[in-house]
C-alpha cells in the first residue's frame, strides 16, 4: 500500500494566521506539562508546526492514511518502521517536518508507504497494490480498479468502480454501541494499533533507526 499526501504549504501555516488573544484560552492548561512561558498566539494556533506538541505530517495526515489501511487489509501492527525527514522548503520558526517518507513492514510481509512533500500542491496518490489488481483510493469516496498491473493474469478481479457495500454511518454507529454495548466500526483497538505505528514511524524519524514493535511485549526498541 502506498499514499503520497502533498501540499503547498505545511497545514500548520494557516492555522497560525488566526487571530487570537491570550483571553481565548486557558494558557497554562494548554502548556499542560511544559514550562510556563509567556502566552504566543502563533504557538496556540500553529502548534501543528511545534514539534512539542505534534509530529508534524506522520500523526496529521499519516495517521488517517494507516487507519484505513488496517481497515481494508485486516493487518494489526507493524513489525518494524524507517523514516526520513526534515525541513526543506520553508525557512522559519516551526520545528515539525515538512518533508517525511516512511516505510512500514507488516508481519504478513506487506509494506506500506507513506510520504509528504510540502513545498509542492499536487502529486498526490493512494493505492493497494496486489497480484490481481489495483486500488486506486486517490479519491476515497469513489475507489476504483485497474487490473492492467496485475501479475496473476488468470485471477486478476474486474476493473471499473468498486461497488458500494451498505455500511451505517460511523457516528451513528458509534451512539448505537452505546445502547447495545457492541463494538463499534472502529473500536479503541484500531486506535491503539494504529497509533503504534504512527509513534513507530516518528520514533523512527526521531533516532535515525530503524525501530521494531514487538505485539507480545508492546515495546518499541531499535533493531
Amino acid at each position: 500500500a502506498e499514499q503520497i499526501r502533498n501540499g503547498a504549504q505545511p497545514y500548520w501555516h494557516r492555522y497560525a494566521e488566526r487571530k487570537v488573544t491570550e483571553s481565548d484560552v486557558d494558557w497554562k492548561a494548554f502548556l499542560g506539562p511544559l514550562p510556563a512561558r509567556p502566552f504566543d498566539a502563533k504557538l496556540l494556533t500553529g502548534w501543528y508546526g511545534y514539534r512539542e506538541f505534534s509530529s508534524g505530517p506522520i500523526g496529521g495526515f499519516m495517521s488517517h492514511f494507516i487507519d484505513l489501511v488496517h481497515f481494508i487489509t485486516g493487518e494489526k501492527f507493524p513489525r518494524s518502521a524507517v523514516t526520513l525527514a526534515g525541513k526543506k522548503v520553508f525557512q522559519d520558526d516551526f520545528t515539525c517536518p515538512e518533508v517525511v517518507q516512511t516505510l512500514l513492514e507488516y508481519p504478513s510481509g506487506m509494506l506500506v508507504s507513506y510520504a509528504t512533500s510540502m513545498g509542492y500542491g499536487g502529486g498526490n496518490l493512494f493505492h493497494f497494490l496486489g497480484t490481481r489488481g489495483m486500488l486506486d483510493c486517490v479519491d476515497w469516496n469513489k475507489p476504483t480498479i485497474a487490473t492492467k498491473a496485475g501479475s496473476d493474469t488468470k485471477r486478476l478481479v474486474k476493473d471499473g468502480p468498486v461497488e458500494p457495500e451498505p455500511i451505517t454511518p460511523h457516528m451513528q454507529d458509534w451512539l448505537q454501541c452505546l445502547r447495545t454495548r457492541k463494538q463499534p466500526n472502529a473500536n479503541v483497538d484500531a486506535g491503539h494499533q494504529h497509533g503504534v505505528a504512527c509513534v513507530l514511524s516518528d520514533m523512527a524519524m526521531v533516532s535515525g533507526r530503524r525501530m521494531v514493535y514487538d505485539a507480545e511485549k508492546r515495546e518499541i526498541r531499535e533493531g
